[in-house]
């Protein structure tokens, strides 16, 4: 093994603000990136670029390379919760702005729905509870979750989502989500490099994980998110530790056998995970460019 290959990058490629379901602004993100040091950010908000939008906006905040990102929720594959990360995508193209604003239709209509079956159950929710005065990009569950403390009427967010926002819980109510086919689509269109986002939440019968990346991987997937820490997860989604370690060994041998990009991140809230807490090795940088270069062409 090489010294490079020993080294550590100081980046996170997976970061949520404000313009999502962060606690720091997409500003706040900026200055703290840079007090640490990192090389390479990008805040990677669920279906909106308005918070990447802002950061490239105030870029002279942070010394190192912003990388526009986003992170997509998709349906399909019989998968329990699978997102799409797009890297150094084109923020201002139409297909992606078209989609975002289709999804963010349906977000808007699902949170009054959610709302009014919480009311059903005693549950006083009104939109200023939210506290998303002034928000630029989405408002979603983890908003009405925080005000459900706020108001006293759950313990924490988690107990929130377990009981009555979840798939399946008392207060939930479906929205649109796109294929995953149809985000690689979009990605690819938006001239960005398309990751599936922390794999062993989105598959973890690891028996049959390399069948469902390949699938992925036919329908155009460029790289899988292999640095990520899945402790906070284990709980909710019964991973041990021992299969987090065979899942990453099955994808870290995928990713050699179909040249995959492979990323990390900190899955960075603001109240969950530490910005730049995940050690990505070096080359990871290296590695997406070459595929974005391609992807460009």
């Amino acid at each position: 093994m090489s010294f490079l290959e020993n080294q550590i990058e100081r980046i996170d490629l997976h970061v949520h603000s404000t313009a999502s379901d962060g606690t720091f602004t997409p500003i706040q993100i900026l200055q703290v990136a840079n007090d640490m040091n990192l090389t390479h950010l990008s805040i990677t908000d669920h279906d909106t670029v308005m918070g990447g939008l802002e950061a490239i906006n105030n870029k002279h905040l942070f010394n190192g390379e912003l990388i526009p990102g986003i992170e997509i929720n998709a349906k399909g594959f019989d998968m329990e919760k699978v997102e799409i990360l797009g890297y150094y995508i084109d923020h201002t193209n139409p297909k992606l702005l078209e989609l975002l604003e289709k999804m963010n239709d349906s977000r808007v209509q699902r949170q009054q729905l959610v709302l009014n079956k919480l009311a059903n159950l005693g549950f006083k929710i009104e939109l200023k509870d939210l506290d998303v005065s002034g928000k630029i990009g989405i408002v979603g569950r983890p908003h009405i979750g925080r005000a459900m403390v706020k108001l006293g009427y759950v313990k924490n967010v988690d107990e929130a989502f377990k009981i009555y926002l979840k798939e399946g819980g008392l207060g939930y109510v479906d929205r649109y989500k796109p294929s995953i086919e149809e985000i690689i689509e979009v990605i690819r269109a938006a001239k960005g490099v398309s990751i599936l986002a922390h794999p062993l939440i989105s598959y973890s019968n690891l028996d049959d994980l390399e069948n469902k990346v390949k699938q992925l991987i036919d329908l155009g997937l460029n790289g899988v998110e292999l640095y990520y820490d899945y402790s906070k997860y284990r709980k909710n989604y019964n991973l041990t530790s021992k299969q987090v370690e065979k899942g990453q060994e099955i994808l870290t041998k995928m990713s050699k056998e179909y040249d995959l990009v492979v990323t990390g991140g900190s899955d960075f809230h603001g109240d969950e995970g530490v910005l730049g807490g995940v050690k990505i090795p070096y080359g990871t940088i290296k590695k997406l460019n070459q595929h974005r270069k391609k992807i460009g062409k």
